[in-house]
């Protein structure tokens, strides 16, 4: 994937991250998802481990030995449930040498994996022997009996639609007890609403449906480093931070510096709020993201372990109804909000 060409904010070099007196926060906390179903409040994000997010090899510890010496850490930390998906490389195989290696962490250690159809031969050809051949996989390869959560990613809900077939299908490999709990990854609201009526107890207020909210510091950009840093200066150099710059850009549009500059103006007012509270301008966007409705936990990416204690913070911030307000005001200020559903655009369609 290329490097989006981002537009400029005038402006020195990288801000880095003010001055803070360090505060210990403690352990992040659990939730309860659904029924049975506990997850921590910030959940590891594990497409760091897919091969794609290696970035400063000073800094990367996404595979092999160090990739795995990093989750007890995180357990420790409270981070206790890892999102990852059978198409993140060798993800799911490292979670499973950290469980085989920590059986007692593995026992309190939640895994949230997906089942991934993104091709047309795949949605087309998918039958309910290759679902459960890939549940099985999951599961071989995580060194489980059950899957504790899995999330059905289908890349064209409306023009593929056996999508409801495969739910049908896990839902029985589910009551067979291959599955615990069953959720949706990337489905906008027509085809989540569509998945709740077909009653296959999928955990949107309506129908009672909690949220993992990913992005929530934009792949890694939303961070002190980046503020008052030229695009031109910024490295694109993860998956992640390629997909969330081509976000930006289009939502940047044509307003003033592009969807750089906007980003500089959240960035602003994120920092602003971190002053006050001690903590880093990532703590404060997770921070706010966990502070909406519906939204049970959130799913950050992390190469490494030193993001932990921005987990922890993100848990711990209680924002009040200035740092709401400030906060609010700057994410309605987006110079082109998206009008479409959501993941109309990632499939190719209107913003």
């Amino acid at each position: 994937m290329e490097a989006a060409e981002l537009p400029q904010r005038g402006g020195g070099g990288g801000g880095g991250a003010p001055r803070r007196e360090r505060r210990a926060w403690g352990p992040v906390p659990a939730v309860t998802l659904a029924k049975g179903l506990q997850v921590s409040k910030v959940i590891r994000g594990a497409w760091q481990l897919s091969g794609r997010h290696r970035g400063d090899p000073a800094t990367d510890r996404t595979s092999g030995g160090e990739a795995v010496a990093d989750m007890p850490v995180f357990h420790r930390a409270g981070v206790t449930t890892i999102d990852t998906a059978d198409n993140y490389g060798p993800s799911e195989a490292l979670i499973g040498q950290y469980l085989r290696l920590h059986p007692w962490q593995a026992a309190s250690t939640t895994v949230a994996t997906k089942l991934s159809y993104l091709t047309a031969e795949e949605m087309s050809g998918v039958n309910r022997t290759l679902v459960e051949y890939a549940v099985r996989s999951s599961l071989v390869r995580l060194g489980r009996q059950r899957l504790d959560l899995v999330q059905l990613q289908w890349a064209d809900p409306e023009g593929h639609r056996k999508w409801a077939d495969v739910l049908k299908w896990l839902a029985e490999l589910r009551e067979e007890g291959l599955i615990g709990h069953l959720g949706l990854c990337n489905f906008g609201v027509k085809h989540m609403t569509k998945a709740a009526e077909l009653r296959l107890g999928l955990a949107a207020a309506s129908y009672g449906i909690k949220l993992l909210a990913y992005g929530t510091v934009a792949g890694g950009l939303l961070a002190d480093r980046y503020y008052n840093m030229p695009a031109a200066k910024a490295r694109l150099d993860t998956a992640s931070k390629q997909k969330y710059a081509l976000l930006l850009k289009e939502a940047g549009g044509s307003g003033p510096g592009g969807g750089w500059g906007w980003m500089q103006e959240v960035l602003e007012a994120t920092r602003a709020v971190a002053e006050r509270h001690s903590v880093s301008a990532s703590a404060v966007a997770t921070a706010w993201v966990l502070a909406q409705p519906q939204v049970a936990a959130a799913i950050v990416g992390a190469r490494n372990a030193r993001h932990i204690r921005d987990m922890q913070a993100a848990c711990g911030l209680v924002l009040d109804d200035g740092d709401m307000l400030d906060l609010d005001a700057v994410w309605e200020g987006v110079p082109n909000p998206p009008t479409s559903d959501v993941y109309v655009w990632e499939r190719g369609g209107a913003w």
